[in-house]
């Protein structure tokens, strides 16, 4: 498949056997367009498209400032039976997290994965924690640690870490030192 001139610039993503051309150095807005529509045209072409693709896209989207587009991506693999691991999840969280005003949308997309196959692991819960932690929703940040346990996710030090760093900060150092002591008497984090 030939690509239109419009996508020769400095990017290249590959799709299959083709390639995507974008332009980061210029203002790509009204390109967004040929992107759609390349999508569009892969699919009815039936091309097959690896998850390489579309964390490119999210990236892209990112960058641009366009987060509704980039979780949109989330969509668009499952469209392209793309089943995204939870790899491409913590690819999509981290880089879309990392806008305050888009914690919450963000948020509602990972509470929906479980129903398209898609399971958080420890990272992908850490990756929220920390973001509400750092804007201050400790509350979200403490039902994410618990839901880790109702879905057989298994907080690691670093879980832990996030949540006392967030108490710390609020001025809660009674429990985190609580937490702490939680943690050290789990079997899996006893020093022996």
């Amino acid at each position: 498949m030939e690509m239109p001139p419009i996508f020769k610039s400095t990017k290249t993503i590959t799709v299959g056997n083709s390639f995507l051309y974008v332009s980061l150095e210029t203002d790509i807005h009204p390109h967004f367009s040929l992107i759609d529509d390349l999508l569009v045209r892969l699919k009815s072409d039936q091309y097959r498209v690896t998850p390489t693709l579309f964390s490119y896209l999210i990236k892209i989207y990112v960058e641009a400032d366009l987060l509704k587009k980039a979780l949109n991506v989330f969509y668009k693999m499952l469209e392209f039976n793309v089943k995204p691991l939870p790899r491409h999840l913590n690819h999509m969280l981290e880089l879309i997290i990392s806008h305050c005003n888009f914690i919450m949308p963000t948020f509602n997309l990972f509470k929906t994965t479980h129903k398209y196959g898609v399971f958080p692991n420890t990272k992908s819960y850490n990756i929220l924690m920390g973001a509400f932690c750092l804007n201050g929703d400790l509350s979200i940040a403490y039902k994410l640690f618990n839901k880790m346990f109702d879905r057989d996710v298994m907080p690691d030090v670093e879980s832990y870490r996030i949540l006392m760093q967030g108490l710390c900060r609020k001025s809660q150092v009674n429990r985190a030192v609580d937490l702490l002591e939680d943690m050290l008497n789990k079997d899996s984090y006893r020093i022996h």
